[in-house]
């Protein structure tokens, strides 16, 4: 089972494609800004399509000077 998983994850895991693309295609992205909605919208649709039922984008909260 062990063999299994690492397996599972050493040879079929998505997780690099996803963080290459989130990165080339939304990145730089400022808290708030319409690239930080955009990039999250991706991840939650990615997250869908995965399985995961209860995937949503939360609130960012106040932005401001710090």
């Amino acid at each position: 089972m062990l063999d299994r998983i690492r397996n599972e994850g050493l040879v079929n895991s998505k997780i690099t494609d996803f963080m290459i693309y989130l990165c080339d295609v939304y990145a730089p992205r400022l808290p708030a800004s319409p690239q930080y909605v955009q990039a999250g919208e991706w991840v939650v649709a990615r997250a869908k399509e995965l399985g995961l039922a209860n995937a949503a984008m939360e609130p960012y909260g106040t932005f401001g000077r710090s």
